[in-house]
């Protein structure tokens, strides 16, 4: 599993994670929500390696293993991924470049051009995406729901372990709801962990957490099932 434990975290000297417990294992999907300025996003950068997020207290281990002396492309070979909130525009990459490019380093070897053409067709189809952006620059000039559809195209082609996805829900019209949630369904049936932070109470209705929790001010304010997604719904945040 992925393991977090007390985890402290700082960014300019300013503490953004006040001890945070969680553990992602394999085939499990962990809800994590909250309101905005509450350290969700913080949580996930600290984990990946921002390095802009300095850990300054408890553990992030990865099936046993450390991982908070290791650079985010070691992380990432490691099995994990995120998901970006806004992912940036890479003007003079081309989407097929970079989706060929980062699967060979994560398998160790190339892979023809033919061979693998066929296997992002095959999942841009499910995720309803027009083949045409394999050639355009990475996110240059596309829509919001464009760019969440490449992140999640990235995850599904790499072979990863644990995702962790930074409000891929929001700004998506329903049809595209409904294929993100397909494919995060059949990521876990094989087997991946996914922590999904979360606003949108629409998505348990394509995903359903095996646990659910809610921060507050850095820190873990509750935990459940899927009871909290309507605990919240029904009362917001001011309550916990």
């Amino acid at each position: 599993m992925l393991s977090v434990k007390d985890l402290i975290s700082e960014v300019d000297g300013e503490k953004v994670l006040k001890g945070i417990d969680v553990d992602i294992e394999k085939g499990k999907v962990v809800y994590l929500m909250g309101p905005n300025g509450s350290g969700k996003s913080s949580l996930a950068m600290s984990v990946i390696g921002n390095p802009r997020y300095e850990v300054v207290g408890g553990s992030v281990e990865v099936d046993g293993d450390s991982v908070l002396n290791k650079s985010v492309d070691e992380r990432a070979r490691l099995g994990m991924f995120m998901v970006f909130q806004n992912p940036v525009s890479i003007p003079g990459v081309s989407v097929f470049r970079l989706l060929k490019t980062s699967y060979e380093q994560m398998i160790g070897k190339h892979v023809s051009v033919v061979e693998y053409k066929k296997k992002i067709e095959k999942c841009m189809d499910r995720l309803g995406m027009d083949r045409d952006l394999l050639s355009r620059d990475v996110n240059d000039g596309f829509s919001g729901g464009e760019k969440k559809k490449l992140e999640m195209l990235q995850a599904m082609m790499l072979k990863l372990k644990y995702v962790l996805l930074d409000e891929v829900d929001s700004g998506l019209d329903v049809d595209s709801l409904k294929s993100i949630g397909r494919c995060i369904r059949e990521m876990v049936e094989e087997g991946v962990g996914f922590l999904i932070i979360t606003h949108n109470r629409k998505m348990v209705e394509y995903v359903k957490p095996d646990s659910c929790l809610v921060m507050k001010d850095g820190a873990v304010v509750k935990r459940g099932g899927i009871e909290v997604v309507d605990e919240v719904e029904k009362m917001g945040y001011r309550e916990f």
